[in-house]
């Protein structure tokens, strides 16, 4: 499988380590988006072991705690994906991120039907 989180062609990359990286993806629409990625094939959270899950934690909430530090946004929504590949990855948006995002969702599936 040539898995395009495994083989990325571009990334920011903010931090890594041998189990997960972060990275800063460059969308003008989206500009508080971060991507933590687990670097290994895994498709869920009850997957990782219990030290594995306290890692992502402690790196999951520093990054909320820098984007919001960064761009004070009235709230952060995060959103666990994992769907197209087997990789456990998570990104915050702001309020009007996701409003963005949910507005795009809608109308993609109004001009589905």
């Amino acid at each position: 499988m040539d898995c395009v989180l495994c083989h990325p062609q571009k990334e920011n990359v903010v931090w890594k380590n041998k189990e997960l990286r972060v990275i800063q993806v460059d969308d003008p629409l989206f500009p508080g988006y971060f991507r933590v990625i687990w670097n290994k094939h895994i498709a869920e959270m009850s997957d990782l072991t219990d030290d594995e899950r306290q890692l992502l934690e402690k790196v999951l909430l520093t990054v909320e705690k820098v984007v919001r530090e960064q761009m004070q946004p009235d709230k952060i929504n995060w959103a666990q994906f994992g769907n197209m590949v087997p990789h456990l990855g998570w990104l915050p948006q702001t309020g009007a991120e996701l409003h963005s995002l949910l507005a795009r969702d809608a109308c993609h599936r109004n001009h589905q039907h």
